[in-house]
């Protein structure tokens, strides 16, 4: 799967060098594959495994409401 590098924004299928290590292709940045899947997620530029494009929204949750108003308070 493609990962997006932190460092310098590059996706590319080669840059998870294996499944611990992260390895960006354009320019070296290297770190623990999923502590770098889980800074993208974080700053929302997940990609894909398929396409490698950035997600839009998340498509796995359910819609967020807002807490009703407190009332009497």
């Amino acid at each position: 799967t493609s990962q997006r590098c932190p460092a310098c924004g590059q996706v590319a299928p080669g840059n998870r060098e294996s499944q611990a290590v992260f390895r960006c292709a354009t320019c070296g940045h290297t770190a623990n594959a999923d502590v770098n899947a889980a800074v993208n997620i974080a700053a929302g530029r997940a990609v894909t495994a398929r396409e490698g494009a950035a997600l839009a929204v998340p498509v796995n949750r359910e819609p967020q409401h807002c807490a009703p108003p407190l009332v009497g308070v």
